[in-house]
Order: C-alpha cells, then sequence, then structure tokens
C-alpha cells in the first residue's frame, strides 16, 4: 500500500533530475618550447533524453494507479463497514427478542403446561410439542447469538485494519 506509494513517490524524483553529474577538468602541459592549458565541461548525454522521461511518466502513472487503488480500498473497507454495522444492531434485536422468549417460556409457559399435564387437563403430545417448540426456540436462539459474535469480530478485526492502514 504505502510502501508501493512512497516508492514511486522516489522514482518520480529520481527521474526528474534535469542533470545527474557534471565534471570540471583542467590539465596542464609543458612541452619543450611551449606551455599548454586544457579545460573541460563533461555533461551526461541522458539528461534530456526521451528515456529518462519516459521512465518519470511510467513512475508518475503507477503513483497515480497505487493512488486510486488504495483510495478505492479505503472506501470498500468504509461500506463493509457500514453494512457490518447494520447487521449487527439488527442481530441484537433478534437475539435480545429471542432471549426474551426463551424467559419467556422457561418462566411462564412450560410451568403452566407441565402443571396442565400433571393435572389431566392435556395430553402428553400438547406438553411435549411446547418443550420441543422451545427447544427450536433455543436453537435459534444460540444460532443467532453465534452470528451476532461472529459479526462483532469481523467488525472488530475490519476497524483494526482500517486504522492500520
Amino acid at each position: 500500500g504505502s510502501s508501493d506509494l512512497q516508492s514511486t513517490q522516489n522514482a518520480i524524483k529520481r527521474d526528474d533530475r534535469r542533470l545527474e553529474s557534471v565534471e570540471l577538468s583542467v590539465q596542464y602541459d609543458n612541452e619543450v618550447d611551449m606551455e599548454r592549458y586544457s579545460v573541460g565541461v563533461s555533461l551526461p548525454l541522458s539528461f534530456t533524453s526521451e528515456r529518462s522521461e519516459q521512465k518519470r511518466l511510467e513512475a508518475m502513472h503507477s503513483s497515480s494507479a497505487i493512488s486510486h487503488r488504495h483510495e478505492y480500498d479505503m472506501r470498500e473497507k468504509s461500506a463493509m463497514f457500514a453494512t457490518l454495522k447494520s447487521n449487527l444492531k439488527s442481530q441484537a434485536v433478534t437475539v435480545n427478542t429471542l432471549r426474551s422468549n426463551l424467559k419467556s417460556y422457561t418462566v411462564q409457559l412450560l410451568p403452566l403446561m407441565e402443571k396442565s399435564y400433571l393435572y389431566g387437563e392435556n395430553p402428553l403430545t400438547e406438553y411435549l410439542l411446547n418443550r420441543q417448540k422451545y427447544h427450536q426456540i433455543q436453537q435459534s436462539y444460540y444460532h443467532h447469538l453465534k452470528a451476532y459474535y461472529h459479526t462483532l469480530f469481523r467488525l472488530y478485526t475490519l476497524s483494526e485494519q482500517k486504522e492500520n492502514s
């Protein structure tokens, strides 16, 4: 992510230089009847070359692509974060409703059905069907509770990744 962007920005800076080096040389020769001084300047031929300009443009393009990809990834994470947050809220409502239903079954309905069966007012099948319904609600409760925690951990992991990027 950011290391790719940093390396392409360094490439842009490197290829943006106009002159990489300039050399200056001075020479003195003393021959029998003549003294000679020579001065030289050396410039690299590639400082205006098409190749270095092409490299610079490629680095700029790469930097732009990395920047757009990072922006896209951040938008995607934000959308996923919002979706998970919404799912978590609806799962919390479902879990609370099922917990309330289980409490009602445990505290009110099942004891009433058991007394009704023991006093002979209801058949055994009705009592067993109510116990089966209770176990189905309990199973649904644990299933939704598991989904709630799974979403919560995904949300937590995503928020950690978002903070680190």
